[in-house]
């Protein structure tokens, strides 16, 4: 069975117990706090819109709209068809997770 330590004589006690069985002293109520960083959610947002402009701007020129021609005509159709909308899809994931965790707390 797990075991917690007591804080203040340090007597091992049951992980369910609620006070100290020696010194009889509440243990203190642990609360643990998610990783909800309003900094780490801007970062999100940005890299997120990152991505969706990028798959846009790769889409833009693999699908034939500019002028040039690419070189690497042979896997064009796949990125083009699969690997851009999963980055594009990714890159709004990320913007809802940054919005999340910035406005969550």
């Amino acid at each position: 069975m797990a075991r917690k330590q007591c804080t203040f004589c340090g007597e091992f006690a049951l992980e369910t117990a609620a006070m100290c069985p020696r010194c009889r002293e509440a243990f203190p109520a642990v609360t643990m706090q998610g990783s909800l960083d309003p900094v780490q959610g801007k970062r999100e947002i940005r890299r997120g819109i990152l991505y969706v402009v990028l798959s846009g701007v790769v889409h833009y020129f693999t699908a034939g709209y500019s002028g040039m021609q690419l070189p690497l005509s042979i896997i064009i159709p796949a990125v083009d068809d699969f690997l851009l909308p999963f980055l594009a899809l990714c890159g709004m994931g990320l913007i809802v997770l940054g919005f999340y965790r910035r406005f969550t707390r």
